[in-house]
């Protein structure tokens, strides 16, 4: 398919160790070609954002006639002088406001892989800031309005500027907000009382028993009621890590509270600090030989620092995603939705709404 014209910007300067250049940009359907139509072959020591209009000199440059109606796209992006920006290279495109005055900076993805950025002015022709004085509006204002229209043309050139950025901050946000509210349900979760009823059996076999875990964070408050077998006993301990340990090599232990040869019973145990705790069950004496099935009910008031910690990482993560986002917002900078045609640039064809 052949490449088709969109819009000219008459004049943006690019500021260069060797002094300004001037170019016109033609926008086609698939690119962004800087023109270069005036060098300045003095060192003007030009900073961007200053007042570079005024700066290139007559005497000390030198202007190209280009017909960018007639002119095909592809001899314009041949010539070496041009800069040539592919969009799909784009990475940015944006206004700069900087000391008073607008910069166009695009950034983009060179064949080499290598990432770059192109700063340029937008600088009114004279012609269009001589009629605007005819019409008493003040050349600053015209500066204004030529860099509105500017940013128009960019906009109708490449529809899809900013889009992508948007897509970018929708997803993220979408992201972001599922996993900060499930960060937030995992802290308030954490905080939780943990609470249940089950019924279990310890095998017969002296070596058997069966254990809850419970991990706290500043320690907890445990509740607990069980029952046994009709006529059995069983011996309940509530232990911390050492004396588990201890527990499953069969020594002896020193419990945070234990009941032996109990048939049931209701307690309640302070676990004095940050840890993990176990309630463990075993058959009561001259109970080993037989199955027991125990009934238990429990509940835990204290904060667990697994849910605490999966919380927090969580909304750190949403966190970060939600500021990945925000910035793809400010990134999506051109007008939206399309102007209309801009008279300062030249509309080769309308422009299409995204």
């Amino acid at each position: 398919m052949e490449e088709s014209r969109v819009a000219l910007i008459p004049k943006v300067i690019v500021p260069g160790a060797l002094g300004p250049k001037e170019y016109g940009v033609l926008l086609t359907d698939r690119r962004m070609i800087f023109v270069l139509e005036r060098a300045s072959k003095a060192v003007l020591g030009v900073a961007l954002g200053g007042a570079i209009g005024a700066a290139i000199a007559e005497g000390a440059a030198s202007r190209r006639y280009v017909d960018y109606a007639n002119e095909p796209p592809e001899a314009l992006a041949a010539d070496e002088k041009n800069i040539v920006v592919p969009y799909v290279s784009i990475r940015e495109l944006r206004m700069k406001k900087s000391l008073g005055s607008y910069s166009m900076r695009v950034t983009y993805t060179t064949h080499e892989g290598k990432t770059k950025k192109l700063d340029s002015v937008p600088a009114a022709p004279a012609d269009q800031i001589a009629q605007a004085k005819a019409t008493g509006v003040k050349p600053k204002a015209a500066q204004r309005e030529y860099v509105r229209k500017v940013q128009g043309a960019a906009s109708c050139a490449r529809p899809e500027s900013g889009v992508g950025d948007m897509r970018k901050f929708q997803v993220l946000s979408v992201i972001g907000g599922i996993v900060l509210v499930i960060g937030i349900g995992g802290i308030f979760w954490a905080a939780t009382p943990a609470s249940g009823t089950e019924t279990f059996t310890i095998p017969a076999g002296a070596e058997w028993y069966y254990v809850f875990e419970v991990n706290v964070l500043g320690g907890a408050r445990l509740h607990v009621e069980f029952t046994a077998p009709l006529g059995q006993n069983i011996d309940v301990f509530v232990l911390d890590e050492p004396n588990y340990q201890t527990y499953i090599n069969g020594g002896s232990v020193s419990a945070v509270i234990s009941h032996l040869n109990a048939q049931g019973t209701t307690f309640d145990v302070t676990l004095p600090s940050t840890g993990k705790y176990y309630l463990a069950f075993d058959h009561g004496s001259l109970y080993e030989s037989v199955d027991q099935e125990v009934r238990v009910t429990y509940r835990l008031n204290g904060i667990d620092p697994t849910f605490l910690v999966i919380g927090v990482v969580l909304i750190v993560v949403a966190a970060v995603l939600l500021i990945l986002a925000a910035r793809y917002r400010r990134k999506e900078r051109l007008v939206r939705p399309i102007p209309p045609p801009p008279s300062g640039v030249v509309m080769f064809q309308p422009p299409k709404n995204p």
